[in-house]
């Protein structure tokens, strides 16, 4: 009941529906409880629907104080551990490296705290969903950007970095439940997601989603960079526009 699974569903990569989806919201654990589960339900997923044609799973999980984690599983793997040809470890560590699970807060409570910001509109894009999750090492923000149409790929580089240097001088709170690095210093780092509609509740990370535009990461030294699985996984291509920022882009603007 801490765990709700939002999307299921069979999704099309390059043409084909041969992926898996699954997506879930839930309480904050660790990175290894988390692994773990999205391993579980990857295995689980896959074996409920008999579907021959899915190549492999995808897997996002959202919770209140990191970014979300997400990763991917070939078929085959978990074919071979149903098969009893492997051990579900050997599913676990498979799926790790093809995964980004963020680090959480250091906390007693299960659920963290976090603070929202104003939404920030012009004339060309929204920023919104604007979310402090700083740790106590890291100033961190989180957001969702919608585009005005049209866009270009010129248009997605230029004003990506526009976005970075707005949300990077946005001043973050103490947070009351646990130490976080917070004031008007810079983000270390900034990280947000670009659709096209905001009314279109489909947010996948896939090139498939014709929604989805681009996943922006920005890191102030190279070891605030988040990991994160191949763009190959996810059908994207990926750019580096400065030493700082690194774009995923869907292929369609690519």
């Amino acid at each position: 009941m801490l765990v709700e699974c939002t999307k299921f569903e069979i999704t099309k990569t390059n043409g084909s529906y041969n992926r898996l989806t699954i997506e879930f919201e839930g309480i904050d654990a660790s990175v290894q409880q988390r692994s773990w589960f999205l391993a579980a339900a990857a295995v689980s997923g896959y074996d409920i629907i008999q579907n021959s044609n899915v190549e492999s799973v995808f897997l996002v999980y959202s919770n209140p104080h990191s970014l979300n984690s997400f990763g991917a599983i070939d078929s085959s793997v978990i074919k071979a551990y149903l098969n009893d040809e492997i051990s579900f470890t050997d599913v676990y560590c498979a799926f790790q490296k093809e995964a980004a699970i963020p680090e959480l807060n250091d906390e007693d409570t299960n659920v963290s705290a976090s603070i929202e910001f104003n939404d920030i509109i012009t004339s060309d894009y929204t920023v919104s969903d604007i979310s402090d999750i700083s740790v106590e090492k890291a100033k961190r923000l989180k957001a969702n950007v919608f585009f005005a149409e049209p866009i270009s790929k010129e248009d997605i580089f230029s004003t990506s970095s526009e976005i970075v240097e707005k949300l990077n001088k946005l001043r973050n709170l103490p947070n009351p439940k646990t130490k976080i690095k917070n004031g008007t210093m810079s983000a270390d780092i900034v990280y947000f997601n670009i659709y096209r509609q905001k009314s279109n509740t489909n947010r996948i990370v896939s090139s498939t989603n014709e929604n989805f535009v681009a996943n922006v990461l920005y890191f102030s030294k190279r070891k605030y960079k988040i990991l994160t699985p191949n763009s190959e996984i996810m059908g994207l291509k990926s750019y580096q526009i400065n030493k700082k920022v690194q774009i995923k882009l869907n292929s369609r603007w690519a």
